[in-house]
């Protein structure tokens, strides 16, 4: 095994790794906003109905 084959392998397991992270952040952002999202619609629900009409 050459040292290219070694480089070569480095740098494909440097690329997985961070592609690996980006998509646990973009994952990690959909969850974030989905739950951002529910809570401020129960807020408005419960808002509504704690003012009197």
């Amino acid at each position: 095994m050459g040292l290219g084959n070694i480089l070569i392998a480095i740098v494909k397991f440097f690329l997985k790794s961070v592609l690996f992270v980006l998509k646990a952040v973009l994952y990690g952002a959909k969850l974030f906003l989905l739950l951002f999202v529910l809570v401020a619609r129960v807020f408005l629900i419960f808002a509504k109905a704690a003012v009197p009409q």
